[in-house]
This record gives structure tokens, C-alpha cells and sequence, in this order.
């Protein structure tokens, strides 16, 4: 009797030894430390080009690892809003979408103003609404321009203007974006502008700002905002910007920002 129940120990020990080994085994593949590489999170911006966050940093991911993501589901977000999850495939120029129907795939189609998050890092998006400018903003917004030398014969013709309302700043208090462009506008007369800047009570932070003469303005991108994003369960939000030109091509570019320190702080720009 006293063999058995020491066998019986035995095989005890055994499994508990496995079932740790297996648990040990399965926390380093999650951590991304075996497996498939350091667990990051991956975004799709503007279904053309792919950035990655793993290990407290932001890079570009490389078009010869675009492939990597093929049919690999990511939550896409459009407009500031969730669409839905789909698998990805990377075609000739850009990312496509699809959703699996029975056994065939149907296509997905979304706007220009979309991105895509993947990966086994943990990531929230914080969905937003773009709100029009109001009468009551209007002041303001004219004092931001007159004070960046913005002739006052362009401080209302803007083609691009809308603002956003959430905590961008990591304080738990909301503050509000206002994203301003008259480039590409057929009537501008002396100053182009594109700016992103949030009021937060009476200080003015810029995120983006690019001013220049009217004549420039065709040669210049214009800036907006594409997604709101934390990422490895951490209070950082990260604002995620675009800026296009005026004809499409490969040379939109992306920002990543972050409040550190009470300013905005340029994290990764890609083009």
C-alpha cells in the first residue's frame, strides 16, 4: 500500500510539473517571446501602409512583410466608428478587405478614412465623432489663425474644418480638437494653412501645423485625423493623423502622437 500511494504521488507531481510547463509555455508564446515573434500591435492605415507597436515603440512595417497579414483578422474602424472584423489580404497596391459568408468570402468596402488593428498586444480604439464647427468656435479659431499670421482675408474659407471632443491628454478631463485646412481651396488669397490643434481651457497645443503662401498650396498635404488609440492596456492615448495631396498617391503621410509632459509629442512619421 505504502509503493502505491507513493506512485500515486508521483504521478501527481508529474502532472502538476506539466500542466506548469504548459502554462509557462503558453504565457511566453501570448507574450510573443516564442511563437511568432514580440506580440505587437499591428495597424493598416488608409488600407495602404502598416505600422507596429511592440516593445514601448512605434515602427513602420516594411511592403515585404505586408504578406505576413494575409487573412489574418483585424477590427476595422471607419470614420471614428467600428465596422466590423474582417481578414485582410494585400493585392497590388493596397489592403483589401473580406468577410467569410459559408465557405465563400465576400468583399468589404470602406472609406479613404479607415484603419485596420490587428496583432496579440492588447489595443483600444476610442471611437469619436467629427462635430461641426460651431458659431461659438468660430472666435476662436480666428485668433489661432491671426496669431499664426494667417492673413485675414483666409481666416474663413476653409474647406476643411471640423473638430473632435475627447482626453487627449491622458487627464480624465475632455478637451477639444478643432482640425483646420483651406488648402486646395480655389479661394484662398494670400495664406494656406493645415492645422490640428486642441483647446484645453485657455491653452493652445498643436499636434500639426503647416503654413504657407497661397501659391504653395498645391504642393502641400492636407492634415486630418484618423484614429484614437491605446495600446498595451496603458493610459496613453495616441492620436493617428493623415495628410493627403491633392492628387492621390503613395506619398500620404501618417503621424503618431502622444501628450508627454504637457505637449505633443511626435512618436513616428511614416510617408
Amino acid at each position: 500500500m505504502k509503493n502505491k500511494s507513493a506512485n500515486e504521488k508521483v504521478s501527481i507531481y508529474l502532472a502538476i510539473f506539466f500542466v506548469l510547463v504548459l502554462v509557462v509555455i503558453l504565457v511566453l508564446y501570448f507574450l510573443g517571446i516564442i511563437g511568432h515573434g514580440v506580440a505587437s500591435v499591428d495597424v493598416v492605415l488608409n488600407k495602404e501602409k502598416v505600422v507596429s507597436y511592440s516593445k514601448n515603440k512605434w515602427k513602420q512595417v516594411l511592403p515585404n512583410k505586408y504578406s505576413d497579414y494575409d487573412w489574418k483578422k483585424f477590427t476595422v474602424y471607419e470614420e471614428g466608428k467600428e465596422k466590423g472584423v474582417y481578414s485582410l489580404y494585400r493585392g497590388e497596391k493596397e489592403f483589401y478587405l473580406f468577410k467569410q459568408k459559408g465557405e465563400q468570402r465576400e468583399p468589404v468596402f470602406v472609406t479613404e478614412d479607415s484603419i485596420y488593428v490587428g496583432g496579440r498586444k492588447k489595443s483600444d480604439f476610442i471611437e469619436f465623432d467629427k462635430k461641426d464647427i460651431a458659431s461659438e468656435d468660430e472666435k476662436y479659431i480666428k485668433e489661432v489663425l491671426t496669431g499664426n499670421k494667417v492673413s485675414v482675408n483666409d481666416l474663413s474659407n476653409y474647406i476643411r474644418g471640423y473638430k473632435v471632443i475627447s482626453d487627449f491628454d491622458n487627464d480624465n478631463k475632455k478637451e477639444t480638437m478643432y482640425v483646420i485646412s483651406n488648402i486646395f481651396s480655389h479661394n484662398v488669397i494670400d495664406t494656406a494653412y493645415s492645422i490640428i490643434f486642441i483647446k484645453d481651457g485657455n491653452k493652445t497645443s498643436y499636434i500639426y501645423k503647416e503654413i504657407i503662401p497661397a501659391d504653395n498650396r498645391y504642393a502641400k498635404c492636407s492634415a486630418s485625423l484618423l484614429g484614437l488609440l491605446k495600446v498595451d492596456g496603458k493610459n496613453n492615448l495616441q492620436i493617428l493623423t493623415k495628410c493627403s495631396y491633392y492628387s492621390y498617391s503613395d506619398d500620404t503621410e501618417y503621424g503618431i502622437y502622444q501628450n508627454r509632459y504637457n505637449t505633443y509629442e511626435l512618436l513616428l512619421y511614416i510617408k
